[in-house]
């Protein structure tokens, strides 16, 4: 059963990305496409509450699959790097001409800080240049349209953050050599994005190694708090190559 309700929301967003080219929708433009045979198949309720959607559709996500939260609402979304939906929405919005990244941030599947940085990042890369207008508004004038997610994650890195995540590490490490990396993203506060850029970047550097953990200690929040890389493996722990 549980494979017959991923691969029905997963035929929902490949439609939806063919027709209206976007790798998400919020659950309100999802209800309308469930109809009565996705709301049955969830046992969803006319009018769900986003806590209604991951209580009943999130077990069901897959790999593939992720809820985002945006400045208004909850959306599904294919599971990729925020900089990708960010670069993805451009590329669309570019060939109409210059525009607001404003106006596209709000109907993004992601808070206003995860959006500045993802774009900043598309910046410092060339994946995106700007231009000021004479009232000193800011529009998109061109795309990329073959962008270099790991230039573009490596780039938006801050450039104190390797010693800020070191000082963490230490800081929590007390002896004990592994560290659960749902802590460490606790004690730094970073969104998702900046957390998991670095910790990727690390890890390729050889400064880092990733473990599997014991995930039966863990609480539930723990286990979402920890990291899935590119290839899917779950690494709740991790150790600094001294």
């Amino acid at each position: 059963m549980t494979s017959e309700k991923t691969a029905y929301l997963e035929k929902i967003l490949v439609q939806y990305k063919e027709k209206e080219k976007k790798s998400y929708l919020s659950v309100s433009q999802l209800l309308t496409k469930f109809g009565q045979t996705g709301k049955k198949l969830f046992g969803l309720s006319a009018k769900p509450s986003a806590k209604d959607w991951e209580t009943s559709v999130d077990p069901f996500l897959g790999s593939q699959l992720i809820f985002l939260k945006g400045s208004r609402y909850l959306y599904l979304a294919w599971n990729k790097p925020l900089v990708e939906i960010v670069l993805e929405s451009f590329q669309e919005k570019i060939k109409k001409g210059p525009f607001s990244p404003g106006t596209v941030a709000q109907h993004l599947p992601m808070k206003k800080n995860d959006f500045v940085t993802a774009f900043n990042a598309l910046l410092e890369t060339r994946q995106i240049t700007v231009k000021i207008k004479d009232d000193f508004k800011v529009n998109v004038r061109s795309v990329s349209e073959s962008p270099s997610v790991t230039t573009i994650a490596s780039a938006s890195l801050q450039q104190n953050d390797r010693e800020l995540f070191q000082t963490a590490f230490e800081m929590l490490d007390r002896g004990r050599i592994f560290v659960r990396i749902c802590n460490m993203r606790r004690e730094l506060g970073w969104n998702d994005m900046r957390f998991d850029n670095l910790l990727h970047k690390l890890r390729e550097e050889g400064a880092i190694q990733l473990h599997a953990g014991d995930v039966a200690t863990m609480t539930e929040e723990d286990v979402k708090q920890s990291y899935t890389d590119e290839n899917n493996f779950f690494y709740a722990t991790l150790t600094w190559k001294k």
